[in-house]
């Protein structure tokens, strides 16, 4: 066809590939997700656990770093 319409089996199979690396990707990205909330968790508790100690100046810094992380 003349206007366009017609791109070929090459193109779906291109489009086809493309999807299921997006689709790979995606899950990736939502396998991953969880893991590093997880090892946010961590680091927060040894923050606390390190600082525990320090009083007020423990505090501020367990505070000044929970705010700047979690926007």
């Amino acid at each position: 066809m003349t206007n366009g319409e017609d791109h070929g089996e090459g193109s779906r199979l291109a489009l086809a590939l493309l999807a299921v690396a997006a689709g790979a990707l995606a899950g990736l990205v939502g396998a991953i997700f969880p893991l590093c909330l997880e090892q946010s968790d961590r680091l927060h508790d040894v923050l606390i656990a390190r600082t525990h100690g320090w009083e007020a100046v423990g505090f501020l810094l367990v505070l000044a770093a929970s705010c700047s992380l979690r926007k």
